[in-house]
């Protein structure tokens, strides 16, 4: 099973029918193959957009990868994609012509 921030994480630390585990179990299970796919997509490009906005990566890096629509992320975390956007006080816009694409505003 897949731990993506939209779901709740299974420890070792409890044996694997504790109460919690369980719940985990259950929760994860109640969403359909392609929602957990989604979620696992969503989760990974967020991953990826904090990364360029730590510096870990470069833009050009992020838009190498093949993650998706970057536009329907920004939109679901309620950002307006249509002009610039920051993430720890740096400035990012979508590229008019390829939603997908993020580059550092100028």
């Amino acid at each position: 099973m897949a731990s993506t921030s939209f779901s709740m994480t299974i420890t070792d630390k409890e044996p694997i029918d504790s109460p919690r585990n369980k719940l985990a179990t259950d929760v994860y299970f109640s969403y359909s193959p392609a929602q957990q796919e989604k979620a696992g997509l969503m989760a990974n490009r967020f991953r990826l957009h904090y990364s360029v906005a730590n510096g870990s990566i470069s833009v050009n890096q992020y838009n190498e990868t093949d993650l998706g629509s970057t536009s329907e992320l920004l939109t679901s975390l309620g950002i307006n994609v249509s002009k610039s956007f920051s993430f720890n006080g740096k400035s990012f816009s979508l590229d008019a012509q390829d939603k997908s694409s993020c580059r550092t505003a100028s």
